[in-house]
This record gives C-alpha cells, structure tokens and sequence, in this order.
C-alpha cells in the first residue's frame, strides 16, 4: 500500500549518479509527505519546497529549497546583526544618561525609569556565520606538466581486467571530474594514478618530482583512534614546530582542546577532515579524491569546494555531488565497459 509518509536519512550515500537522477525523479512524483535529511544540496534543490534549518539546539523552518533557505538566512543574519548593532548604540546611550545623571536628584526619576528599560530590554546575540573554518592548500612545491602519462594501460586484480586500454595524460592544470555507475571501475582507476595498484599492461611515466595526496572512506580505518589530531600530524611532520601544527590543524576545524582529543569519537566527517589534512600537509602537486564528501555537512563540503577552486595544481575527482563537480571541475572522464 502507497505511504502517507516517507522518511529519508542520506539516501544518495551510496547511489551512483545514474541511481540519485532516479530517486529525484521518483520524489518529485511521491503524493505523501517527504521528511529527507541529506547533505547533497542539488538533490535537496530539486525536491523540497520547505526547509528545517536545525542550530545551535533551535530549529528554523523556512519556505522553499535549500538555495531559498541559503537565501533567507544569509538576510535573516544581515537583519540580527544591524539590529544587534543598533541595540549596542541604545544601550551605550541610556548608560551614559545613567552614569551621568544618576546621582543628580532631578534627574533621579528619568534615571531609575531608563535602568529599568534597560532591565526590560531583551538582549539581541550578534549573528556569527556557521562555518568556523575553511581549508588552506597550501601551493606545490613543484609543478612539473604533465605530471603523469598513461599509454595503452590496463588494470585489474589478479587475472581479471576492470579497466583497458588507457590513454590519459594528466596536466598540472587538470580539473578532472570521473563519472561512471557503482562497480564500472573509477576507484580502481583513482588507486592506479595513486600508484596503490600496478598497471597490468601499458607504461605509465610519472614527472620526476610528482607527488600525490589520495583520498578514499578506506584511509579513516587507518586511524589511531587513541591518539589526537597533533599526534597523527607530528608522526608525518616531526620537525615541525607544534605551533606551526596546532596553526595549520585549526585551518581544518581542529583547535583548543579538540586538538588533544582522542579521534575514536569523532564523527565521520571529522575523520574525514583530519585525513584530508594529514593528505595536504606535504603539498602535493596531485589530488586523487575517491568520495570525499560522504560524511561532510554542508559547511565542510563547501570549504572543500573553495580550497578545491583556489588549489593550483591538479585535482582528479570521483564524486557523484553534482554541486562540487559543477565548481570544481572542467574536464569529466566517463568510466563505464572497461573503458
């Protein structure tokens, strides 16, 4: 029998593009009512005419998609802050009536009158904005172009093929997008470039000084889920100065007493967020990300999306977050029948 009620928590995780374009199209025509919780701003776009915006312990509905809600909030934060300053100015000028006049006999009667308005007056808090950080890549050190050349290369595990036949050369500039349906071979394509699986048949010619930084779920295992954040960076960078790592680790979210803190309790995207921060440190002038947004909030996938735009060498990028394609890439590499 048909629901009345359909509830969704991050339903495109695991979905190839294919599969999330399906589920759209599906929503849209669903006749109940639709409660989804997802991170995929594209997604949320194309389905949703109402949006719960949940902070700092309070929920805020708003009308329209997720864009709208962007839109209302960012107006809705512009109003609390000019109302917030305005307030500041009221009170500093009923305070100084006070200071000055307080003890003045005549003046008593308007004196008490303002304290007491000041007492009645609710406080307005000053609007911050919610993202506390954005990531910094740092600039290679060297750009060597191109930086990697595949000729007629195949690749695969044991004697079974996946992917055949490929030619590719990586530039320095390159902003590479890999599409292809779940099991067509883009994570073992990511792993060859990252020289974690050998080429079957073929040559690939690496640059001499290319250096590579990848990104897959798999590496949050590797973890030490007893040590903290400056320990993970310390065994990576051990002559560099702690200031210098507690400075670079903040950049990612990661500062006072979170530094110390053991990992094991970290949510996903925290995990994700110090890998990507341990990949980075080093300065490499390849990016190979296989899924990074899976457990990012929007705020993180959005300081993805600016560090990613901003980097200046090449990023090569398994996703199927159309948002983070659209802004982050200008080349799509299509995987699909061994090719």
């Amino acid at each position: 029998c048909r629901s009345d009620l359909l509830l969704l928590d991050e339903p495109t995780n695991h979905l190839d593009l294919d599969a999330i374009i399906w589920l759209e199209e599906w929503l849209r025509h669903y006749q109940g009512t639709l409660l989804l919780i997802s991170h995929d701003r594209d997604f949320l776009d194309a389905i949703t005419n109402a949006t719960l915006y949940i902070h700092n312990q309070q929920a805020t509905l708003y009308t329209g998609n997720y864009s709208a809600c962007e839109r209302q909030r960012a107006e809705h934060l512009s109003q609390q802050q000019a109302a917030y300053l305005n307030q500041q100015q009221t009170i500093a000028h009923i305070q100084s009536f006070i200071n000055k006049f307080g003890a003045k006999a005549t003046k008593a009667r308007q004196a008490q009158s303002r304290i007491k308005a000041l007492e009645r007056m609710q406080t307005i808090a000053p609007a911050y904005a919610d993202s506390p950080f954005k990531f910094n890549f740092r600039p290679p050190e060297h750009l060597p172009n191109p930086l990697l050349h595949l000729d007629k290369v195949s690749v695969g595990y044991s004697d079974q093929i996946i992917l055949k036949h490929i030619n590719l050369v990586i530039e320095s500039v390159a902003r590479i997008g890999v599409l292809g349906p779940n099991g067509a071979g883009k994570s073992t394509l990511i792993q060859l470039l990252a020289g974690k699986i050998p080429a079957q048949t073929g040559h690939i010619t690496p640059a001499l000084h290319l250096k590579t930084a990848y990104f897959a779920q798999h590496q949050l295992e590797q973890l030490r889920l007893d040590q903290n954040p400056l320990w993970h960076l310390q065994q990576q960078a051990p002559r560099d100065s702690e200031q210098n790592l507690r400075n670079y680790l903040g950049s990612f979210g990661f500062s006072g007493e979170r530094i110390l803190e053991p990992v094991q309790p970290f949510s996903g995207g925290e995990k994700s967020r110090l890998v990507l921060a341990l990949l980075i440190y080093d300065r490499p002038n390849l990016i190979l990300l296989d899924e990074p947004t899976n457990h990012l909030d929007l705020a993180t996938r959005f300081a993805l999306s600016q560090a990613l735009q901003s980097y200046t060498g090449a990023v090569i990028l398994v996703s199927h977050d159309r948002h983070l394609l659209r802004v982050c890439v200008d080349q799509l590499l299509l995987v699909y029948n061994g090719t």
